[in-house]
């Protein structure tokens, strides 16, 4: 059996990188990971504007 979760919520808690959050599951003990594209681009009210900082994001 393969061990996977989902490293959006790990990725907001480590400060927003995708490879800290891919670090943390693999030593958490997880065999696979899923790599979340549904926020590739969000709104920061603090800043006021788009973040594009995914990995994945394109325009």
């Amino acid at each position: 059996m393969i061990l996977s979760t989902f490293i959006d919520g790990a990725r907001h808690r480590l400060g927003g990188s995708q490879e800290k959050a891919v670090e943390f599951v693999a030593k958490a003990g997880f065999d696979a990971w899923d790599f979340t594209m549904i926020a590739m681009a969000w709104y920061n009210p603090k800043l006021g504007k788009i973040m594009d900082d995914h990995p994945l994001m394109i325009f």
